[in-house]
């Protein structure tokens, strides 16, 4: 038997007398800050998080917190987005729960017992329902990052991407690590390093900015004809500058660091004195260089079978990282957004 409880029909509220409508102000419980799709984050929520990130790196600059900002909704845009993609592959949601059960685990483990995850629920104001939920989202977009990079089976045991390197590109990659910044040490071997001496001129010292680059080439020619660089040096160069030998400097990186020095280096030849190199302002000192020594890179031999699996497993980090990235262009396009996704990078090409 079901009881029906009548109420009595309450009375619409008053304004009090002497209060214009006009005058009362609305007061907002909460606001949409973030939307992807038919999920959305609220300032509440978006300030939780954003807080957690502010005490593990703490903004120095205005700069530093509108570049958090911006990591945050990239952040936001890829879990969101990884989850509604994960969800759209048929698995089945008992499959789905065990992994949330395995990640909380996990995480339990990771962050030292039940009494710090309570704690660490209750200084980001997460009840274990809201936990969950994130640790769900994670599965999803786990799920979804395995299916387009080929790591992980996807739903009903299908196979998506081939993950086979081909034996040439890991031999183009070993060749192309001599000539790629951080890539000889990221194989185990050292890279081309320089010794330079360098002589800046200062203007004031020569007649003035209007006559500097013809004092270089002067000079220039007098170092070459066998005159002492460094009483040259003492007579012309800027108050301050040391004319000796200059710590070894990692060839590839100079490139991108001083990019008119770099390019100079590149095409000379060990004990060369370089042709000036005009100041990147167009005004200002010239620099005499001379190469010291060169030192040329060196790989451990491709023959090596443990160098082989690194190269292999950079190329298959690197093609994963595409993957990633046209996969979500393609979701992203497909989407509502707002604001406005935040501007993507280009992954690395393989071997560059």
């Amino acid at each position: 038997m079901k009881f029906l409880m009548l109420l009595p029909l309450l009375p619409p509220p008053t304004v009090p007398q002497g209060v214009s409508p006009k005058s009362l102000q609305e007061i907002p419980l909460d606001r949409v800050v973030f939307i992807v799709n038919e999920d959305i984050v609220t300032q509440r929520g978006y300030q939780r998080q954003l807080q957690t990130i502010l005490q593990q790196n703490p903004p120095q600059t205005e700069d530093d917190r509108r570049r958090i900002n911006a990591l945050l909704q990239q952040r936001l845009l890829e879990q969101f987005a990884g989850q509604q993609g994960g969800e759209t592959l048929g698995y089945d949601p008992t499959f789905v729960e065990r992994y949330v059960r395995d990640y909380e685990k996990r995480f339990i483990e990771q962050i030292g017992g039940i009494d710090a995850m309570a704690q660490y629920m209750a200084d980001r104001n997460l009840s274990l329902a809201d936990l969950r939920s994130e640790l769900r989202t994670s599965v999803y977009r786990d799920l979804w990052e395995e299916s387009v990079t080929g790591r992980g089976v996807a739903a009903k045991n299908r196979l998506t991407v081939d993950r086979w390197v081909r034996p040439g590109l890991v031999g183009l990659q070993h060749e192309l690590a001599v000539s790629t910044p951080g890539g000889a040490e990221a194989l185990g071997g050292n890279p081309a390093r320089v010794v330079l001496q360098i002589l800046e001129i200062e203007p004031a010292r020569v007649g003035g900015a209007s006559v500097v680059s013809q004092a270089a080439q002067n000079i220039l020619k007098r170092i070459r004809a066998g005159e002492d660089a460094e009483e040259l040096g003492r007579q012309f160069a800027a108050e301050g500058t040391v004319l000796g030998a200059r710590p070894a400097l990692e060839e590839q990186a100079l490139e991108s660091v001083d990019p008119a020095l770099g390019r100079a280096v590149r095409a000379g030849r060990e004990g060369d004195w370089l042709s000036p190199i005009s100041p990147a302002s167009g005004s200002g000192r010239w620099r005499l260089v001379r190469i010291v020594q060169r030192t040329p890179a060196s790989l451990p031999p491709f023959s090596d079978r443990r160098l082989q699996v690194r190269l292999r497993e950079a190329i298959q980090e690197s093609l994963d990282q595409q993957r990633l990235m046209k996969a979500r262009g393609e979701q992203y396009a497909g989407s509502f957004i707002w604001p406005k996704a935040p501007q993507q990078q280009s992954p690395a090409q393989p071997g560059s």
